[in-house]
């Protein structure tokens, strides 16, 4: 719950070092639900190939695990979105351009 209410309220680097602490207890650190937020924050906080590896790990550990699968299909719509918004721009449609970068 701590993970999720700290990304929530935008403390990334307090989510970066509370997840990685989690990672270290014998106990939590093979929990695919302790992955996926972990994946989820450090995808978040920038390090985009490293979250998407972790939770593609956990989704091959757990299929099931609802909250990777959002992850990912969220973060393929935004890239997507980010392509969108850049062939806008390209195409000097600024107006619609910053909607869409707004979106993504």
């Amino acid at each position: 719950m701590k993970c999720e209410y700290l990304l929530r309220a935008l403390k990334l680097k307090e989510a970066k070092d509370f997840s990685a602490e989690l990672m270290k207890n014998p106990d939590m650190m093979n929990s695919p639900l302790i992955k996926c937020w972990r994946g989820r924050i450090i995808l978040y906080a920038g390090q985009e190939n490293g979250g998407k590896q972790m939770l593609q790990d956990v989704l091959r550990e757990d299929p099931d695990m609802t909250d990777a699968m959002r992850t990912i299909k969220a973060k393929r719509a935004a890239e997507a979105k980010k392509e969108e918004a850049s062939n806008l721009f390209k195409a000097s449609k600024f107006e619609e351009a910053i909607v869409a970068f707004t979106e993504a």
